[in-house]
Order: C-alpha cells, then structure tokens, then sequence
C-alpha cells in the first residue's frame, strides 16, 4: 500500500517504490548486522585491556602496588573533604 501511495505521488512506477522499499530492508539488515558486529566487539576489549594490565602487574609488582596506593591514598583525601 505505502510503495502504490509512494508511486502515485512521486509520478513514478510501483516498481521504483519497490525498489526503494528493498533497498531500505537491506539498509535495515545492514544496520542489524553492524550492532552486532560493534556489541561484539565491544565485548573484547575490556578483556584485552585486562590482560594487559595483569601482564603490567604481573612484570612489576612493586610499581603496581604504588600506584594502587598513591590513587586509593588521593581518594581518601578527596572523600575526606
């Protein structure tokens, strides 16, 4: 119903609103299958990121444990106030 409306107001055939009808399912399709692509990606880089940081940890336990100090010791100031 929407492609005849669509054909009858543009002065064209039902068979280019078809067209245009097909092309935006594929462009829905499209979009569906990106989502999916950038939520999966999504997913891993936080794992990636932690594996880094305990290989980081992990090489230098010493600088790690500072570190965690010096930012645990800025907080409680910080929250103090």
């Amino acid at each position: 119903m929407y492609s005849r409306t669509y054909a009858a107001e543009t002065g064209g055939s039902p068979s280019a609103a078809t067209d245009v009808s097909t092309e935006l399912t594929a462009l829905r399709a499209d979009i569906v299958g990106l989502a999916e692509s950038v939520k999966r990606l999504a997913g891993e880089v936080p794992d990636l990121a932690r594996e880094g940081l305990e290989t980081s940890i992990r090489r230098n336990p010493m600088q790690a444990t500072l570190i965690a100090g010096g930012i645990g010791f800025l907080f409680s100031l910080i929250l103090s106030r």
